[in-house]
């Protein structure tokens, strides 16, 4: 998931690993659900509506944040505030009312996978973009190695012959005519 340019130029100090950005998740997904949950509850009066809401809360809190105690904290205050704040008699939390205790376990065993899952989803991420870094510096390596040698080989080339002709003009300069040495010299000034 990318963020919009002009909320990550605003917020790139923040970084998305750490307790308070998951904390700072936490609550903000917690509260725009207890708002979605009063506003819908007002609409429709149907409790299961109210469930689901949380339920979608708390795997969201689990994808955005990081480790298992979120999304399992998120799936606990969630069950307390359907019982606390929708459910009779209100403001108060009453662990007597029917079904509550398998709601509260599956939210458990849903928060619990969600979390597992996506901190599996995570830390495969990680491993993967580590290695795709490693990759890519070996692939720069490769290439490094493979200009060296091709500007190695294309520079050996002249190299040998301006070293052997300026040997031949070294040992036997003396000897050389005149046209035999401008000769030499053309071809290593040529291939310079």
């Amino acid at each position: 998931m990318t963020t919009p340019k002009f909320l990550s130029d605003k917020f790139r100090h923040l970084r998305t690993d750490t307790p308070l950005h998951d904390i700072l998740v936490s609550i903000a997904l917690l509260a725009f659900g207890t708002v979605l949950c009063v506003l819908t509850r007002k609409a429709t009066q149907n409790l299961l509506n109210t469930s689901f809401i949380y339920l979608m809360i708390v795997v969201a809190i689990a994808r955005f944040t990081t480790g298992y105690l979120y999304g399992i904290l998120a799936s606990v205050i969630s069950i307390m505030s359907i019982n606390c704040f929708f459910t009779y008699p209100y403001m108060r939390i009453n662990f007597t009312l029917d079904g509550y205790p398998i709601a509260f376990f599956s939210m458990l065993v849903i928060s619990s996978i969600t979390s597992a899952t996506t901190t599996n989803l995570k830390a495969q991420t990680r491993i993967r973009i580590k290695q795709e870094k490693q990759l890519a510096i070996a692939e720069k390596e490769k290439m490094r190695a493979n200009l060296l040698r091709a500007i190695s080989h294309d520079l050996r080339t002249p190299l040998t012959a301006i070293s052997g002709n300026a040997g031949i003009l070294m040992e036997n300069a003396s000897v050389l005519d005149a046209a035999k040495r401008r000769h030499l010299y053309t071809s290593i000034y040529d291939d310079s």
